[in-house]
């Protein structure tokens, strides 16, 4: 499955720490990996949002 897709967005929505404009998440405890670059570094390589 994990070849299949570019982005994945980690770690359970916390209501207490949403943030309404956040790119690709809806609280801020969740990271936004980079799928393609995680498995060809075997690591989990984070998108950094601004």
């Amino acid at each position: 499955l994990l070849n299949h897709i570019d982005v994945l967005v980690d770690g359970p929505f916390i209501n207490h720490l949403y943030q309404p404009n956040l790119p690709y998440k809806g609280s801020l405890n969740q990271r936004v990996i980079d799928v393609k670059a995680s498995l060809s570094q075997t690591r989990v390589r984070e998108i950094q949002l601004t």
